[in-house]
């Protein structure tokens, strides 16, 4: 498997999700001629399925594939029920190569549709989102393999211990090619339904992420886990693989552990934490952020973060910007359509004739605030239209709509994620950092002209295929793996 609360936990999650998660459960791999039915775990409570169909096509003494995976994963949160859903459908060459593959995905009321097609030495690939098409080339002239196919590569490969093969994969989320190496780590034996069942262990290391698959002598795929996103996927028939007696409720399954309860965070304008974590790496606190320090000690694991809120006038600035260093700050992203004419006429009517830019901001911002309906339950990762449409959401809806329409109208603005107290836990959470002259973090699911000082960013950046990555990849780290010792606050 390769490749993820006030409005929260999958804020963090279904970025990775969309572009690790489905990658990591679809690679799934079965024989050459066969079905394979898999559970999915997350957090050690069964949260789906995974299920494969591999067919070997002879036509005019020419050997291809055709390869459908489908993902299901169903889940609650206090009590409210979430389902995501991911079918790939593809062809394949004798080499395992793609020449064809319909990929697509439903999250709640979100739904993508990723499409490509061998022409030549190109596969074009078309993506079908939010009423908006894109396009692209991808060359195939130094080799190619589908996420999902990294498996069936390496059944073909002769898995000796220490060997290392490196593969160019395409990663439908991100619509590009990634490097990905797969080491054969060792021979081992992994306990299976009771039974010992001597496996080879293989390593794949992508994006920054590693994921282990455990292969029976006859190269069977029997478990893949990615230990840092708390997944595994482990094989079984198919009527234990359907069998959901109940959803699991991921509510609290990687709330962050702290010895304080904030009586009113929102009045907070100043904290000291320290954090301590299982992480493999604490250097993931946001440094280049106006409100927020950190002081690393990797020795002990822990980082202490200092974070002052806003609470000085901010200098009046005009807008649009147009300084060339705020370029990727103010052009549009697959999730922020900000050049869209209905998006940039609804930015124009919110702010009127207010050529203030903290005051046009804070216009946006309440807009979103009351325009939006509160929900609890991480229903998709939507764009700017759909929630438009929807005009509901969670965190990361009114992060993300907020965001496109302050850009829409040339003002600077980026994407922050992390975490903020939640009664005796820090739960994850996401708002939006807009330039006024200088960086300020504001929180329209919260309303703060200011985001108060409990928010500790994690990360930010633009929705980009690099800013997204960026983003999941830190979060990922913390899930499940820190905790939070407020030191001081005022």
């Amino acid at each position: 498997m390769k490749s993820k609360k006030l409005f929260i936990l999958l804020c963090a999650f279904l970025i990775l999700g969309k572009v690790l998660t489905f990658s990591l459960v679809d690679s799934w791999a079965v024989n050459q001629n066969g079905e394979e039915w898999a559970n999915i775990f997350m957090g050690g409570m069964k949260v789906g399925y995974a299920h494969s169909v591999t067919t070997e096509v002879i036509k005019e003494n020419q050997k291809s594939y055709t390869k459908d995976s489908e993902m299901l994963i169903k889940m609650a949160r206090f009590g409210s029920k979430f389902e995501a859903k991911y079918t790939v459908n593809s062809v394949l060459d004798a080499d395992l190569s793609p020449i064809s593959f319909l990929a697509k995905s439903t999250l709640g009321d979100s739904q993508r549709n990723l499409e490509g097609k061998k022409e030549g030495n190109v596969l074009k690939v078309t993506l079908d989102f939010a009423g908006e098409v894109t396009k692209r080339d991808i060359d195939l002239t130094a080799g190619l393999v589908l996420e999902e196919n990294i498996n069936d590569i390496m059944k073909t490969k002769a898995l000796k211990t220490g060997d290392k093969y490196k593969l160019k994969v395409f990663i439908k989320e991100l619509m590009k090619v990634e490097d990905a190496e797969v080491l054969i780590k060792e021979k081992s034996t992994l306990i299976l339904n009771g039974i010992s069942v001597p496996v080879y262990v293989l390593e794949t290391s992508m994006l920054g992420f590693v994921s282990t698959d455990y292969l029976s002598e006859d190269k069977e795929s029997l478990k893949s886990e990615s230990i840092q996103m708390s997944l595994s996927i482990v094989k079984t028939n198919k009527e234990d693989a359907l069998n959901f007696t109940e959803t699991s409720d991921i509510a609290f399954a990687f709330s962050i552990d702290s010895n304080y309860v904030f009586q009113n965070p929102f009045l907070v304008k100043y904290v000291r934490a320290k954090i301590s974590g299982d992480t493999p790496d604490i250097d993931i606190f946001s440094k280049d952020n106006n409100m927020q320090t950190v002081e690393l000690n990797k020795n002990e694991n822990t980082a202490i973060v200092t974070v002052k809120s806003f609470s000085e006038p901010i200098s009046k600035t005009s807008f649009p910007v147009k300084d060339e260093k705020f370029k990727k700050y103010l052009a549009p992203t697959t999730y922020e359509q900000c050049n869209d004419k209905e998006i940039v006429n609804l930015a124009k009517k919110i702010i009127g004739q207010e050529k203030n830019t903290f005051k046009a901001v804070v216009l946006i911002k309440e807009w979103v605030y009351k325009n939006l309906k509160k929900t609890a339950l991480i229903t998709n990762w939507s764009s700017a239209k759909e929630v438009l449409v929807s005009r509901k959401g969670d965190c990361k809806a009114h992060a993300i709509l907020m965001s496109t329409l302050v850009k829409a109208v040339g003002i600077p603005a980026k994407i922050c994620a992390g975490i903020v107290p939640s009664g005796k836990n820090f739960m994850y959470h996401m708002w939006t950092s807009v330039y006024v002259g200088k960086w300020v973090s504001m929180d329209p699911t919260f309303n703060q002209n200011f985001a108060d000082a409990t928010h500790i960013e994690i990360a930010s950046g633009v929705m980009d295929e690099e800013g997204i990555v960026k983003i999941a990849k830190n979060l990922v780290l913390s899930l499940g793996k820190i905790t939070v010792e407020v030191l001081e606050w005022r």
